[in-house]
């Protein structure tokens, strides 16, 4: 069983008698903890208990002033004690004032006590004096990463800001504020990587990422900070499955990357430009005997088929078609999860499906 500086208790290991299954009333403001063989003890305090209020750290770097106010409510102080109290530092016992200057680092706990008209108050104070000074920023350079990156695709190089000359630093994504999408990266010493597939259309929401990383140098001294990191466009991409890329359609046809057809002719705009016809154009389509399909077409069904040639004969299921080509040869496109798209190799002399 352990108690948290929040007052919160936890609890862990063999359950048997419920000596793990904190009470709803410990789950806060909590002073005190206990356990048995078979079960658990906690000293709950009420909001109107003396208690020590102020803060259990004092965290401090060489040669600045400590001025640690100890404060008390729902009791009358009578005198302040300290144990363990570092060098430098002094404890007013009337006041509770704790002052001084700490010149070498330091890291411990001092164990506090305040004596008041009905009872003695405790607290464990953590006393931290940095060796040196915290990182003052982190840079992610560059802070960009294109849309649809795979895992372990290097976004780019972490690096901290310190006054230390010759300091290192150890990085990690951390919770808090500005964490939004941490699970979405994961660094690897001071690169940051992408950690899962990123599916974020660039088109449909190019907003940025957002990720909280902890910068802490050799003496563990830390820094905090939220990153951003922009989405870029992956003009490589053929989002809307017409054959083209978001590149060929801006640059060169002048066509839609989020429509097939972009003309609303019946043919997709990377079928026009391989049959020479414009894909801009509703008058200019391919002539002779081809298929048109409309409609859903999330499985590709209405699209072009894979062939071309003198179609004489087609059939349309759920999600796929069929196309009788006058050399009696079969095509097939559309969803082919049960195979059904799958034309053996060898058939021939088809008249009909």
């Amino acid at each position: 069983v352990a108690l948290k500086e929040d007052g919160s208790v936890v609890t862990w290991g063999s359950d048997r008698a419920g000596q793990c299954r904190v009470p709803a009333s410990g789950f806060a403001q909590v002073k005190a903890i206990s356990a048995g063989l078979l079960h658990s003890a906690a000293l709950h305090q009420t909001s109107s208990y003396p208690e020590i209020t102020s803060s259990p750290r004092i965290v401090s770097a060489p040669g600045e002033p400590v001025n640690h106010q100890v404060t008390v409510e729902n009791a009358v102080p009578v005198v302040y004690k300290a144990i363990g109290l570092p060098e430098g530092l002094t404890l007013d016992p009337e006041t509770g004032l704790i002052s001084g200057v700490l010149t070498a680092p330091t890291r411990g706990s001092v164990h506090l006590m305040v004596e008041t008209a009905t009872m003695r108050l405790t607290q464990a104070l953590w006393v931290h004096v940095f060796s040196g000074q915290p990182p003052q920023g982190i840079h992610l350079d560059p802070a960009s990463v294109m849309e649809n990156s795979l895992p372990d695709t290097e976004v780019g190089t972490l690096s901290a800001e310190d006054a230390d000359e010759g300091e290192t630093h150890v990085y990690q994504l951390v919770a808090g504020e500005g964490d939004t999408d941490n699970t979405r990266f994961r660094i690897s010493g001071d690169r940051l990587m992408v950690g899962e597939k990123l599916t974020r259309d660039f088109e449909l929401d190019p907003s940025s990422y957002s990720i909280r990383v902890r910068a802490r140098d050799s003496s563990l001294n830390l820094h905090e900070q939220v990153l951003s990191i922009t989405t870029t466009d992956d003009r490589t991409e053929d989002s809307d499955k017409d054959g083209l890329t978001e590149a060929e359609e801006e640059d060169i046809y002048g066509t839609s990357d989020t429509r097939q057809d972009t003309d609303g002719d019946g043919f997709r705009d990377g079928f026009e430009t391989s049959r020479g016809t414009s894909p801009t154009d509703a008058a200019d389509h391919p002539g002779n005997r081809l298929l048109l399909a409309w409609g859903n077409g999330d499985r590709g069904e209405t699209g072009q088929p894979p062939v071309t040639g003198d179609f004489v004969a087609l059939a349309s299921g759920w999600g796929h078609n069929l196309a009788v080509i006058a050399d009696g040869r079969l095509t097939a496109w559309g969803w082919n999860e049960h195979g059904q798209c799958d034309i053996p190799e060898d058939l021939s002399g088809v008249v009909a499906i």
